[in-house]
């Protein structure tokens, strides 16, 4: 008798033993799903000062890859009506160089006409603001798509750690559940 009391009394230990390496192993998995909730949630705060939540990143980087299209269309186009408008202004200046009309080209005896060089001045000085304008807007776009491919990125990550996170509880559970077993048996061999 004595020596089954004693061994019910080593396997209540090995149990206890058994139940805190149990408890410390839920422990430290759970030290895990802490980290990976503070990881998602600095992850999340990247979607604070925009205006997307997290799941849509993909349509907000779409949406201005869009807009960076077009204002990169914008631009060629700008750039060509700067290059045909500074083309027509030498040729007016030359023209006019040469005692000719800058408009119709024919000789003319008297003042040569200034009004279409004034005119063809004041196009081209609007089409290089307007150059200027799109380069500018394009740059920003740009800026604007590397910042949404890193919001996609970080919503990548969150998804991957919700996941994670995800296995990571089932082994906390499995080590509650381990531990209260082996109490319950530390608690029957008593």
């Amino acid at each position: 008798l004595e020596s089954r009391a004693e061994g019910a009394r080593e396997g209540a230990a090995e149990a206890d033993g058994a139940a805190g390496d149990a408890d410390a192993r839920a422990a430290e998995h759970a030290g895990g799903r802490e980290r990976l909730d503070d990881e998602m949630e600095s992850l999340r705060e990247g979607f604070v000062d925009v205006p997307s939540e997290v799941g849509e990143a993909a349509t907000r980087r779409e949406s201005i890859q869009s807009q960076l299209e077009e204002a990169r269309d914008d631009l060629t186009t700008a750039r060509t009506e700067l290059a045909s408008a500074r083309e027509r202004l030498a040729e007016a200046r030359e023209l006019r160089a040469e005692g000719k009309c800058p408009e119709c080209g024919q000789p003319v005896e008297e003042s040569p006409h200034v009004a279409a060089i004034d005119d063809h001045e004041s196009r081209v000085e609007e089409l290089e603001a307007a150059v200027t304008e799109a380069r500018e807007r394009k740059s920003e776009l740009t800026g604007r798509v590397d910042a949404a491919e890193s919001l996609e990125d970080a919503e990548e990550r969150v998804g991957r750690l919700r996941d994670k996170r995800s296995l990571v509880e089932e082994r906390v559970a499995d080590g509650e559940a381990a531990a209260d077993q082996r109490r319950g048996e530390a608690t029957s061999a008593r």
